[in-house]
Formats: C-alpha cells, sequence, structure tokens
C-alpha cells in the first residue's frame, strides 16, 4: 500500500478517536450537570456550616467548562485531520509528470529484473541438467540441435 494511503488512513483514525474523545467528554459534562443544578439550588437553602457548597459548585461549573472546551477543541482536531486527509487524496489523484515518469521506470526495472531473473534460473537449470547427465548426450535449448557426447 503506497505511503499516501496509509496517511489518509491514518488521517481518518485519528479523526475518529477525536471524534470519540470529544463524545465522551461531553456525556461526562452531560452527567455532571444535575449535580452542579442540585449544588445551585442548595447554596442558599442548605446547612453548610463549613462553606464548601459554593467551592464545591465553583469547581464543578469550571469541571463541566474544560470539558465542553476539550471537545470543542477535540473536535476542530478531528475537522483538522479529515481536511488533511481528503487534501492527501486530492494531492494522491493527480500525479506530476516527474511521478508518472518514476513510476514508469519503476515497472520496467522491476520487469526487467523478472525477466533477467527468469533467464538466470533457465541458465541454471540447463548448467544442473549437463552435471546431472554427466558426459551422456543432452539437447541444448539455446541451440536446438543434438550435441552429442560430452
Amino acid at each position: 500500500m503506497d505511503d499516501l494511503a496509509l496517511l489518509h488512513r491514518g488521517d481518518l483514525e485519528s479523526a475518529r478517536l477525536s471524534r470519540d474523545h470529544a463524545d465522551a467528554l461531553r456525556r461526562s459534562s452531560e452527567e455532571l450537570r444535575p449535580i452542579a443544578v442540585a449544588l445551585r439550588v442548595a447554596d442558599g437553602r442548605a446547612y453548610d456550616p463549613s462553606g464548601i457548597i459554593p467551592q464545591l459548585r465553583a469547581a464543578l461549573d469550571e469541571w463541566i467548562g474544560r470539558h465542553e472546551a476539550g471537545a470543542r477543541d477535540m473536535d476542530a482536531r478531528a475537522a483538522a485531520y479529515e481536511a488533511n486527509a481528503a487534501s492527501r487524496v486530492s494531492a494522491s489523484d493527480t500525479l506530476t509528470l516527474a511521478e508518472m515518469v518514476r513510476q514508469l521506470v519503476h515497472n520496467v526495472l522491476v520487469c526487467a529484473g523478472a525477466a533477467a531473473l527468469g533467464l538466470l534460473a533457465y541458465h541454471a537449470v540447463e548448467k544442473w541438467r549437463g552435471h546431472l547427465n554427466g558426459s551422456g548426450s543432452t539437447t541444448s535449448a539455446n541451440e536446438g540441435r543434438f550435441d552429442g557426447p560430452r
């Protein structure tokens, strides 16, 4: 698989993870809201000799605010990852002339290497046949005639 496809897949996975994290942060802040509301209601009416309810309420409101800000940040990151993946896909669709030439040369070299490997294998098999047959007569495929005793 080529590198651009792997980067595209990685960006999409990062975007999914960012969205999942943002959703988890939103769920967490939604679960804390009833407690924050109860503390607001109880602030003036509850017996609180230590005066902890206002501090607790402020800390909880700050916690909820940070979760919501984190969720917005994760959504922005997910959007950036998706935009990056989209730009990579559009960039990978259009090949420059140099990339096309490089790809063509690569394909030609791979085919030439495969042909050379096949020719080497054929030559090795012919040599081994000659050695295995010893002094017996063989038919050479290169020349297409009867060689006679060796």
